[in-house]
């Protein structure tokens, strides 16, 4: 896990950058935040829905407070996570909503979303961190360092597009 200590003056949140091999990893990923936001960097045909919308319920036990998905089938993702949501609130009888987004663009749009728009609500803000979470695949992983690593980079390349 990552740090990227040079957005602490752009964002309200600490962003860390995690590479993890497998989807059996992302349960055990932990932070020092009670709360947090993911972009999670996956294939999500490499799992089912069914497995993803558990994952889903564990990590809002966690505290996940806003995921967006990115990668290979994307939008199943999404609507796994979705899924989770409903489950977490059968299983716990409360009423949470856990805003996901699926993201088909470029990485750079979407970690640009993730962290400027991606955010939970006021309540969360005081305990949260982004994450930003790649599972296998090193390419992504390298263009997420140089995206955090430099923000105004992140910026030009949209500029560009």
């Amino acid at each position: 896990m990552k740090e990227y200590r040079n957005l602490r003056e752009k964002f309200p949140f600490p962003v860390y950058g995690i590479d993890i091999k497998n989807w059996d990893e992302l349960e055990s990923v932990s932070v020092d935040s009670t709360n947090f936001v993911i972009l999670l960097l996956a294939d999500y045909s490499a799992k089912s829905a069914d497995e993803i919308s558990e994952i889903a319920v564990s990590l809002i036990d966690k505290g996940l407070k806003y995921i967006c998905c990115w990668g290979k089938e994307c939008g199943q993702g999404h609507t796994a996570f979705d899924i989770g949501n409903i489950l977490w609130e059968e299983r716990n009888n409360k009423k949470i909503h856990i805003p996901s987004t699926w993201h088909d663009e470029p990485l750079q749009e979407a970690i640009w979303y993730c962290l400027y728009l991606a955010t939970p609500d006021d309540e969360y803000w005081s305990s949260c961190s982004t994450l930003v979470i790649n599972i296998a695949n090193e390419a992504s992983s390298t263009q997420v360092d140089s995206f955090l690593s430099d923000v105004n980079l992140l910026e030009s390349v949209l500029e560009n597009t």
